[in-house]
């Protein structure tokens, strides 16, 4: 069969070794890692012997396990595509406006003292900053003008001069000041400069913008002392799947073992769009076949929605707490108008709102500078094969599952797709375990 007439040199090549049978060649010299009988856990960075991988069954429903077996990462790297590194010394404001400018969603960070790349930063770090730093300032400074009022308070003369405006916040829980925007009570507290030093007050998300990259991972981030998970060109697809869903990130950074270089960021999107490319040349499993609601491939209870009526910092909160990647926005009847993903966190960056985290989803929505993906439906009635066709062609993360009403019934990711035709055939549990 003919491939897409976009396909690349590098996918050309790999086509002709499918219709030839050659084997893959190997990088360098060395043995493909996709040979070996067990698969390497990136975390453990040994041998995990509870994925002991035995030769695959004779059937149709291992026909994309051993697709991916016989793929090596280097052969889904695109010949040409946009890589972005950032030093740990760069200022996180600048880094998240890179972002934006490049139009990437992840860049590895390069330690310039240890001379290796050390991490990520993602959008998901974009989020857990504007989350942390917007909710905590207001409680920090509820607290420092409580001890300053209680110093105050010795003295009565001093005491009984409270301003009115900074003695009505003083009544307010931290939980009532989280409700109030960053300008009102800004604005009451410049009122009363007098009784302190309204400047030593002025809150860390504006400090944030001064912030390094380094000072938010070292103060901030729990898993930061944790060595970057990575992969190898030569490594298996089967295992850059497996190492995407067991770890629960979204983007897995190819690195090259001789020179040390990243040389691409794969991503369950790049994988799929792999297999939709070369999909004609395998014989087609009669699974797909089935209609969604037949295999309960999905997200079906417990589904995370927002209301159009709740804020960014709401969706932010969602984010953080059910570590969800998209947020199907309804109505009040519960009817799915949107869709709210991470990725529209960082239009925030692009505006230079991430002050005004109490816009409602609809004004979010409405304010979008750019083409988002729309709420990209499915039924419970449509088959396999046309929503796996409907994700790769739109190049999505996941399809809302609903009812003939737009109800929302369920989420069908990436993440569930290719755990169910990949790992599952073959008797690995990556994305529950």
């Amino acid at each position: 069969m003919d491939l897409p007439q976009e396909v690349s040199p590098r996918e050309q090549a790999v086509a002709e070794r499918m219709r030839s049978g050659s084997r893959i060649p190997v990088h360098g010299g060395r043995r493909p890692h996709h040979e070996v009988d067990r698969l390497t856990d990136p975390q453990q960075g040994s041998r995990s012997p509870s994925l002991s991988l035995e030769p695959l069954q004779d059937s149709d429903a291992d026909v994309y396990a051993k697709f991916f077996l016989s793929h090596c990462c280097y052969d889904a790297i695109p010949t040409s595509s946009k890589l972005v590194v950032f030093d740990t010394t760069l200022q996180v404001k600048k880094a998240f406006f890179a972002l934006v400018a490049n139009g990437v969603r992840a860049a590895p960070l390069w330690d310039s003292k240890l001379q290796s790349f050390v991490g990520m930063l993602t959008i998901t770090d974009f989020i857990n900053i504007l989350h942390r730093y917007y909710k905590s300032p207001l409680v920090m400074l509820w607290g420092k003008l409580q001890q300053f009022y209680q110093r105050k308070a010795s003295n009565e003369n001093q005491a009984t001069h409270k301003p009115s405006k900074t003695k009505k916040l003083l009544s307010m829980s931290p939980t009532e000041l989280l409700d109030l925007s960053m300008n009102t009570f800004l604005n009451a507290l410049s009122s009363d400069r007098g009784y302190y030093d309204g400047n030593c007050l002025r809150v860390q998300i504006y400090e944030l913008e001064e912030h390094k990259i380094e000072t938010w991972r070292e103060t901030y981030l729990q898993y930061s002392s944790n060595s970057l998970i990575s992969i190898t060109p030569d490594s298996s697809l089967f295992e850059a799947i497996y190492s995407l869903l067991k770890n629960k990130i979204h983007r897995l950074p190819v690195i090259d073992p001789e020179s040390g270089n990243v040389l691409h960021i794969l991503t369950h999107k790049r994988i799929l769009k792999f297999l939709h490319i070369f999909g004609s040349m395998i014989p087609k499993p009669q699974f797909l076949q089935k209609r969604i609601e037949e295999v309960e491939i999905g997200t079906f209870l417990s589904i995370a929605t927002i209301r159009e009526t709740e804020t960014v910092y709401d969706a932010l909160a969602i984010f953080v707490e059910r570590r969800v990647s998209a947020l199907p926005v309804v109505n009040e009847q519960g009817k799915v108008v949107a869709l709210y993903s991470r990725f529209d966190v960082i239009n925030l960056a692009a505006q230079k709102s991430y002050n005004n985290l109490n816009m409602t989803m609809q004004e979010a929505i409405q304010g979008r500078w750019c083409c988002i993906e729309g709420v990209l439906k499915c039924y419970p009635h449509e088959t396999l094969e046309t929503i796996i066709d409907r994700i790769a062609e739109a190049e999505v993360h996941r399809l809302v599952l609903v009812d003939t009403e737009d109800v929302v019934r369920g989420i069908v990711s990436l993440s569930d797709l290719l755990q169910a035709l990949v790992l599952t055939p073959a008797g690995v549990e990556a994305l529950f375990s």
